[in-house]
Formats: structure tokens, sequence, C-alpha cells
């Protein structure tokens, strides 16, 4: 990454903050019809106790929920004709600023944690002994499971109580990119909202750098080990500048860096939420960045396929996943689909980052 292209990034991130805390259900075009089932219920007066919101996009799961949250706790929510219940937030107000941050004391995120990357009985417990208590302030208390699907067996046992016996003013959201590995149980007691995935990606994007320098290299060198090793060193060096530019950012604008005499209670929690939204926006981008390389390795697949040029995500590129497309047969093509799959997924584990990225590039038919 580039001077030019690491202060476009830096730029890019600071205003996806920003816009994160403004957006709304209004600011989510290709959502329309996970948007009108959760307004409809809004509507009906009907919200349910329990959501699955299910994608392939771990950032597109959490981005919906946390504008299901701000929705519900709005300060100046839009407002129906047809009835007083608010269908979408003002993304501006003090309360969504705070859960955009992921700074509201009545949203309540757990995320998989432990060695193995489960979500533990120990976890659910602690959220338990919250469930019932009433909110601080606002409408709703929401709690928002991340990677539902890895909770353990004693987890979602546990979990399946509360979801047979919902608190009163509690609105439950479990985000996962594999649903079929909840219970059936869970899955019963959920209203289920799909998510769209569909996009096109422009050069503008963050990250579109780095594919194209990706293309440069299996182009220009030898397709052997030496030209992976390459590409790993370029992915992990833009991870590295990433993550870099992600704590500047977000410590510029803790209260940490604003006030100086904070007690020392206040301090420590302040540490921690700062440490965790740096780690929750670099998984993001980290699986944004991921998230490329599957698309890029789709168009290849499509390509060699002979498909309709117009369901390429990557059109600008089309010489380039084309060329790479006329060397590999379509099998070869799928295989690296499922391995860039199986790679989003390991790194949502404990796994080791630069190895399972190294395990995964090797494996890759170019």
């Amino acid at each position: 990454m580039n001077l030019e292209a690491k202060q476009r990034f830096s730029l890019n991130l600071d205003r996806s903050l920003r816009y994160r805390s403004h957006m709304a259900f209004a600011d989510l075009p290709n959502e329309e019809a996970a948007v009108e089932i959760f307004q409809e219920s809004l509507n009906r007066d009907r919200l349910a106790h329990a959501y699955l919101i299910a994608s392939s996009s771990t950032a597109s799961v959490e981005s919906f929920a946390l504008e299901i949250a701000k929705t519900l706790n709005c300060e100046t929510p839009l407002r129906s004709s047809e009835t007083e219940a608010g269908i979408d937030s003002c993304g501006s107000c003090v309360t969504c600023r705070q859960i955009a941050a992921y700074q509201q004391a009545d949203v309540t995120w757990i995320r998989p944690e432990s060695k193995s990357r489960i979500i533990t009985i120990a976890q659910i417990r602690a959220v338990l002994e919250t469930v019932h208590l009433k909110a601080h302030g606002a409408a709703h208390k929401i709690f928002i499971v991340v990677g539902a699907e890895r909770m353990n067996l004693q987890a979602s046992n546990a979990f399946l109580k509360t979801l047979e016996e919902p608190p009163a003013g509690s609105v439950i959201l479990l985000l996962t990119t594999d649903p079929h590995r909840l219970l059936d149980t869970i899955l019963s007691r959920c209203l289920r909202i799909s998510l769209s995935t569909a996009r096109r990606i422009s050069p503008e994007s963050d990250g579109y750098e780095w594919l194209t320098r990706l293309c440069e290299r299996i182009q220009h060198q030898r397709r052997g080990a030496g030209t992976r090793y390459h590409i790993l060193s370029d992915m992990l060096e833009c991870l590295t500048e990433r993550k870099t530019v992600i704590e500047e950012t977000l410590s510029a604008s803790s209260p940490l860096e604003i006030h100086d005499d904070l007690e020392p209670k206040l301090r420590d929690r302040y540490k921690q939420e700062l440490a965790a939204s740096i780690e929750a926006e670099y998984r993001k981008q980290r699986a944004d960045l991921v998230g490329l390389l599957q698309w890029f390795l789709r168009d290849i697949w499509l390509q060699t396929l002979k498909a309709n040029q117009a369901l390429l995500q990557l059109p600008d590129l089309a010489p380039q996943t084309g060329e790479i497309a006329s060397r590999i047969k379509p099998a070869a093509a799928l295989k690296n689909l499922n391995i860039a799959d199986g790679l989003q997924r390991q790194l949502n584990t404990n796994v080791q980052e630069a190895l399972a990225i190294e395990v995964a590039l090797l494996k890759i038919a170019l």
C-alpha cells in the first residue's frame, strides 16, 4: 500500500466510521427485502423477540444488526404514516452515535472469545444475569450474538431457555454466516432475515490496488510457490497497514485522547472499549479484503464457464481474470472458491492468521 493508497484508506475509514453512525435502513439499497421484513413487523406492532440474520458476509450482518439496534432505540426515528412506530433511525442522535461506536450500555455484543473461537456457556451465563434487568434508558435492550453458529452445545442449550421465555423489552439478534450449524430448536424460535450480498466493485474500493498487484504478479512471474509467497507478503503488508490506520483513527477519537483526568476505573473501561473497537474494525476490514479475493476467484470461475460478462463483480479486471481462466479448468476454479471460503471461515476462529492465509494461497490454482 503506497502513501496515496494509505491516505485514501485512512480517509475512507474515517468516512465509513462517521457514515456508520449516520446511516440508516434507507442507506441499504441492496437489502430492500430484508428491511421490508423488519419494518413490516414494526408497522404491525409485531416486533419479534429474536431475529436470525444470515448472510455470507460477517460485515453485512453486523451492519444490519447495528441498524436494528439504532432503529429500536433512536431518539428521533422516522415514523410511518400508518403507525406511530419508528421504522428507521435518524443516525445522528446521541443514542444512534453511541450504538454505532459500540458504546451504548443497553446494546450488548457477544462474540467468540475462547482460544478455540467458540461462544462458551460462561459468556451466555454472563448475559443471562443481565437479560432480565431494566434498560439504562433505551427503549429496548438489544443482545447481539456475532457468529451464533459458534455457540457450543452447552451455550446453545442455556441460550435456548431465554428464547423460550424472552424478557419484555428485549430483542435478541443472532448473526450467522452458517445457519445450518445452529440447533433446530433455536432456528424455530427466531424470525429469519436473509441478506443479499449482490454488488459490483469499483476500482476506488479499498483493496482494489492489492488485487491489481495480485494480477500483475500472476501474469508476469512464474506461477509457482515463489509467486504465492509474494502475494502472501503483499496481503500481510496490506493487513498490517490497515490495522495501523485503524488504531490511529480510533485512538484519535477515543475519550482517552480527549480527557486527561479520567478516573482509573473509567480509564480501564475506555481502554477495553478501544481495544474491542480496534479488533472488531480490523476483523471487518480483513473480512472485506478476503472477500475481494473471493469475488476475484468467483469471476475467474465464471470466466471458465464462459458466463455472461454482466455477472462479473470486477468488470475492470475482466481481461486479467479471463487470462487466468484460460489456463485452468472449471473444477479447479470452483475448488479455488471453496479454498477462499474456507479461509474466510478459518479467520473467524483462533487460527494463526499468517499461516492460514499461506496455506490457502499455496492451494489455489493460478
